[in-house]
């Protein structure tokens, strides 16, 4: 894909994703068509261009169309390669992706809460919404921008509360206000905190295997360490990647930050087109796979019934991605692969415990062949809990579940 392609943006004009995209852009000094929808009634155009989501923005670009804005962001800076956006550095990288996310969830989130609801939802809202400025304001303070002097990706990502937050407040009649980046040295001791079963964990032990890269691997259980609290002051859960003086959470982010670190055999593609794609599923396989499987996992009744409905449509649009392939990537594992590698393994012993079935080789012949296509490369099949060991976890975490369900009932 050249980029001198026809880029056009797909917008409503007034909501801040869409702006993010706009910014970047201009920083880029890319000329672009601004096609205004109206997402009441969208286009034939927003529905082909992204019918996963069916949502704007969309950049399209020649043959491409990229989703999310977050997603575009990227693909933006790795098409066009001045005026860069995202720091050079793979931690610093790494770092302003891990707060992205924190600002989508404990900004972004409950402001949507404070806005559309009263009462007690709405307070909610607002409380979520202070103590994630609160946090971001500890890590921006005594600094111009959040990547230094001159605005950045994570300035783009969280810029709309400059100016969308007033509108917000003053519509919904709430009040909530008052930014992120985190600086770093460089060793090489590799270091991985995480439990025993996690595969968020499993994702980054798999990246670092085929990377080639020898690590300690450091188990913390549910009493969460000093070193993790110290690392992970945010979130407070794993897996933890440290490398020297840089602490990475996020297992998503941590894999970017292996693959930009480590050049050798890389897991994301490298081009911008297919790394925005494979970021855009490996989003969706967290929202519409994982998020499903807890409820299926952790409750029973119309909440467990719930979750199987919504795994079994995220499985049927995977389905659909991965029919006549071997790999996502291809012929050989990648990015995606490690990001959904875990229904290869981990979905038997989540449906044998909390009793349910959902994944069927008739209705899923894709993902039944490359499930066996992934269980079958040597660096997954050596690197992988102990089959026992993970029946009788998940038996007790699902025990452990129904305790809580019929203490709150």
């Amino acid at each position: 894909m050249s980029k001198f392609e026809k880029v056009k943006l797909l917008g409503t004009g007034v909501s801040p994703f869409e702006w993010r995209i706009i910014w970047a852009l201009k920083v880029k000094g890319i000329e672009f068509e601004f096609i205004k929808e109206d997402v009441s009634n969208k286009s034939l155009l927003l529905l082909e261009k992204n019918p996963v989501y069916k949502m704007i923005p969309v950049l399209i670009h020649g043959q491409n169309a990229i989703s999310e804005s977050l997603i575009i962001l990227e693909y933006i800076d790795e098409t066009w390669k001045d005026n860069p956006i995202l720091p050079k550095d793979p931690a610093e990288r790494a770092y302003s992706r891990f707060w992205a996310k924190f600002s989508e969830e404990k900004i972004v989130e409950p402001s949507r809460l404070a806005f559309h609801y009263t009462g007690d939802k709405q307070a909610e809202g607002v409380k979520l919404m202070a103590n994630g400025l609160q946090i971001l304001e500890s890590q921006i303070k005594g600094k111009k921008f959040f990547g230094g002097d001159e605005i950045g990706y994570l300035d783009i990502v969280i810029g709309w509360i400059a100016y969308w937050l007033h509108f917000s407040q003053e519509a919904g009649d709430y009040k909530g206000l008052e930014l992120v980046q985190v600086t770093l040295g460089r060793v090489e001791k590799v270091k991985l905190l995480g439990t025993g079963v996690s595969p968020f964990k499993w994702r980054i032990i798999w990246a670092l295997k085929l990377k080639g890269i020898e690590f300690e691997f450091i188990k913390d259980v549910s009493n969460k360490s000093l070193l993790l609290l110290e690392k992970n002051p945010v979130y407070k859960m794993i897996p933890v990647l440290i490398h020297g003086q840089n602490a990475i959470s996020e297992s998503l982010v941590i894999l970017e930050y292996i693959d930009e670190t480590w050049k050798q055999n890389p897991i994301l593609p490298k081009d911008p087109a297919e790394r925005a794609y494979s970021r855009f599923w490996a989003k969706f396989s967290e929202e519409k796979i994982v998020e499903p499987i807890k409820l299926a996992f952790h409750y029973t009744g119309e909440k467990q019934a719930k979750g199987f409905k919504l795994l079994e449509e995220g499985l049927d649009i995977l389905e659909g991605q991965i029919k006549g392939k071997k790999f996502f990537g291809g012929n050989e594992i990648g990015y995606l692969d490690i990001v959904v590698g875990w229904i290869a393994y981990w979905l038997h012993f989540n449906q044998e415990a909390a009793g349910y079935k959902v994944m069927d080789q008739a209705k899923y012949p894709g993902i039944d062949q490359w499930m066996k296509n992934f269980l079958q490369v040597d660096i997954i099949k050596e690197n992988l809990p102990p089959f026992d060991e993970m029946m009788s976890n998940y038996k007790m975490y699902r025990k452990m579940s129904l305790a809580v369900l019929n203490v709150t009932q």
